[in-house]
């Protein structure tokens, strides 16, 4: 048999297999099915008719590379000599042919792979959704517990599927926005934050950050904590604009690239609290106890700082322009590199 017909036949059926692998695996066109019966009903009888043409006809002497018969090729050959050379030719197509046949039942379990991993995957998707329903479902519940659990079933659920953290944290958000004000438990925990408000904040606080969507800021702002615990609570981040935080003790709170902007933070203490590149524009902080806070390259433009404890407090490279500082305790400071242009300064000395 002709050596380069041989594999031009092997060769398109390599390619008729490939094609079918990379068809089945890139997911079939969307057409209706009496269109797809009826490609089938032509196409299979065209197969067969194609491959007895290949084994008994004109085909088999192609590759063989024998012309078609006439007087003078039959008079050179013996008749048992020009049947053992087609049936040579014949068993050579039939092992092409089972090879083929190999290859295409590869390429049907390669989809097959394809579609198992696809159903998996929607089912997966399909069980995050009833996860997710059940635990928003859960937020909304009358018993304390409950919304615990569902709080903590947002969590594992931001985790096992990251793609959905960033709505899960505004989930979170929004339930704080809305029980912030709960009743507060009894006794002498009345300045506590409700437990399942104190719980969603450490879910926000100790998610993946590298999760969040570009530009992403937790979305508290306008919330009502005065007068509540928050101590070493993580809003890094965080956006609190125009938040009432009036006498909140965030003592060691950790609040870096947090927007604060128009918050009223009086008579909050901020002490050892890290507001390193905050944004403080025009916040309210008369009176505030910021003692020993980082507060370098935070942005203070325009706030009020009066008679605010900044005593040891580093506010190295902070804008300070137009910040109003008049009895405010700057002892011990860090103020290097700091914009203090247009700033209402305390009577008494700076010493930096």
């Amino acid at each position: 048999m002709s050596r380069w017909r041989h594999n031009v036949a092997i060769g398109f059926a390599g390619v008729a297999a490939g094609s079918a692998a990379v068809w089945l695996s890139i997911g079939r066109p969307k057409l209706p099915a009496w269109l797809w019966w009826s490609a089938l009903a032509f196409l299979i009888p065209l197969v067969f008719a194609t491959l007895l043409l290949a084994l008994l006809g004109p085909g088999v002497r192609w590759m063989a590379g024998v012309p078609q018969p006439t007087k003078s090729v039959y008079a050179v050959l013996e008749p048992k000599d020009r049947l053992d050379a087609v049936n040579n030719v014949r068993t050579a197509v039939l092992q092409s042919v089972t090879g083929f046949a190999l290859l295409l039942g590869l390429a049907f379990t390669a989809a097959g792979l394809v579609n198992t991993g696809r159903t998996l995957q929607t089912a997966q998707q399909g069980q995050i959704t009833d996860r997710y329903t059940k635990a928003v479902e859960e937020l909304g519940a009358s018993d304390a517990a409950e919304r615990l659990g569902g709080i903590y079933a947002l969590q594992r659920l931001s985790y096992d599927s990251p793609q959905d953290q960033t709505t899960v944290m505004r989930v979170l958000s929004s339930f704080i926005r809305i029980h912030a004000r709960d009743k507060p438990p009894p006794g002498p925990y009345k300045n506590y934050l409700p437990v399942d408000v104190s719980a969603a904040l450490y879910v926000i606080g100790n998610r993946d950050r590298t999760r969040d969507s570009a530009g992403f800021r937790i979305p508290l702002y306008a919330i009502d904590l005065d007068h509540r615990d928050l101590s070493f609570v993580n809003l890094t981040g965080a956006n609190l604009r125009a938040s009432d935080l009036r006498g909140a003790n965030m003592h060691g709170a950790r609040l870096s690239h947090a927007t604060i902007g128009l918050a009223n933070l009086s008579g909050a203490n901020l002490s050892d609290a890290d507001l390193t590149n905050a944004g403080l524009v025009d916040a309210r902080l008369v009176g505030a106890k910021l003692n020993n806070a980082k507060l370098g390259k935070a942005n203070l433009n325009g706030a009020e700082l009066s008679n605010s404890d900044l005593s040891g407090a580093d506010l190295s490279g902070a804008d300070l322009s137009g910040a109003d500082l008049r009895g405010a305790d700057l002892s011990g400071a860090n103020l290097s590199g700091a914009n203090l242009s247009g700033a209402k300064l305390p009577v008494a000395q700076v010493k930096p």
